[in-house]
């Protein structure tokens, strides 16, 4: 399984804004420079996001996205289902009960049983757990507050 560039980019865009969380707005231009996203693909996927009510926009001059959860709240799950669908392990997943090889196929219990367990792992993890465990991988992770002085 792949997940795919929208996934990633949807990750490291919540990412910017769990790191960012209680501080205030974070900007498209700040995610662009940080995460190097396309800023019209981000767009796109923040509008996504906010349907998906893992975001929300503020306007104004100090405007941005903000989380609309706390990042605890927030599991990897949750951002895959909205970027992936909830059938990612395989496509004849999708089809349900109008499989026409459902009952010969020997590998769909097995992907119905994986999808799950992927699901089930992937809900484990919030975004504070994403941020917590990059932070100890970086040193000096600059927040906007900082940025601001």
């Amino acid at each position: 399984m792949l997940i795919s560039t929208r996934t990633s980019y949807s990750i490291r865009a919540l990412y910017e804004l769990a790191l960012n969380y209680g501080i205030g707005p974070v900007s498209i231009s700040y995610m662009v420079e940080k995460q190097q996203i396309p800023e019209t693909y981000l767009e796109q996927l923040l509008f996504l996001l906010k349907g998906a009510d893992l975001v929300t926009g503020i306007r104004g001059i100090n405007g941005g996205y903000i989380l609309k959860r706390e990042p605890e709240q927030i599991s990897l799950a949750d951002i895959l289902k909205v970027t992936e669908g909830e059938q990612i392990i395989s496509k004849c997943l999708m089809t349900g009960d109008t499989c026409s090889v459902r009952e010969v196929c020997p590998a769909h219990d097995i992907l119905i049983e994986m999808q799950d367990e992927f699901f089930k792992q992937m809900s484990k993890i919030s975004l504070r757990d994403v941020v917590d465990r990059k932070k100890n991988t970086l040193e000096g992770e600059t927040l906007i507050e900082e940025n601001l002085s």
